[in-house]
């Protein structure tokens, strides 16, 4: 998740894409796209390995949590919330 993290920071800065505001923080659409991608597809991955029932709708409802969690933690947390949500997630998914 922490790469997700990073490419939608990078993403979010260097390609032009409509901004909203969270509090303090300002995030941009195609950052948050970026991370729910990201996100997606690391999880599709991992419970597709360890062979998790309705790993695809999981996957799915994961990225769209840790979409939110990224986009509403106050600046500069996301950076411990979103790993340690991942890793409580994954860890009761499996």
């Amino acid at each position: 998740m922490a790469l997700g993290d990073g490419l939608a920071a990078v993403v979010g800065k260097n390609i032009k894409s409509k901004q909203y505001k969270i509090g303090s923080s300002n995030k941009t659409l195609l950052g948050s796209i970026t991370m729910f991608i990201v996100s997606l597809v690391i999880f599709i991955i991992f419970l597709y390995c360890y062979n998790v029932n309705l790993w695809i709708i999981k996957s799915i409802i994961v990225a769209i949590l840790i979409t939110i969690l990224e986009a509403i933690s106050i600046k500069g947390t996301d950076n411990i919330t979103v790993p340690l949500a991942s890793s409580l997630i994954a860890y009761f998914l499996i």
